[in-house]
């Protein structure tokens, strides 16, 4: 799979989105980290300087990937900080920016909502998880092909979207 950005170059895509990309003909507005909290409209701005018929791709983390990835920290930082506050960021997405929370400030989506939000302003061509599986590397060269077909095989699966670590999704502008 490769992606042609507006330049014309050409480069191996390294996220298992399972969909032949080579029809999406470029990509317009690419946005990997929605600030927090979401200004009203946010969306809506990455659509309105995207041209009619032009696509966006977004990267986003999942809330529902980030529990099953990381669900050690998690519990250590429920005990730290209290279950409420978990509870809170699981319930709303918010992500506060702390100490130990491994990231800046930002918003967490479960696929509902991501697809909610973008189908209002168009058709979405793809969408995939990334980051399904846990980060195994085995020393075999074929199970680490292994590996990587079976996240590939997976990751579109709608039962899947929002268990990887980011949800990626193509939206064509209508």
């Amino acid at each position: 799979m490769q992606l042609a950005p507006r330049d014309g170059r050409v480069r191996p895509a390294s996220l298992p989105l399972s969909v032949e990309l080579q029809q999406v003909p470029h990509v317009d507005v690419v946005s990997t980290r929605l600030p927090v909290p979401l200004p009203k409209g946010q969306n809506a701005e990455l659509v309105r300087v995207t041209r009619p018929g032009g696509h966006v791709l977004l990267s986003v983390m999942s809330v529902v990937g980030t529990v099953l990835h990381f669900l050690p920290i998690l519990l250590d930082l429920a005990r730290r900080d209290g279950v409420p506050k978990q509870e809170e960021i699981v319930r709303t997405g918010l992500l506060a920016e702390e100490p130990d929370y491994g990231h800046l400030a930002m918003k967490l989506f479960r696929w509902s909502e991501l697809e909610a939000m973008l189908t209002r302003h168009g058709e979405i061509v793809a969408a995939s998880a990334a980051g399904l599986l846990p980060a195994e590397q085995p020393e075999e060269p074929e199970l680490r092909e292994f590996l990587r077909t079976v996240e590939l095989e997976l990751a579109s699966e709608p039962g899947a979207l929002s268990s990887g670590q980011h949800i990626l999704a193509v939206l064509r502008k209508a």
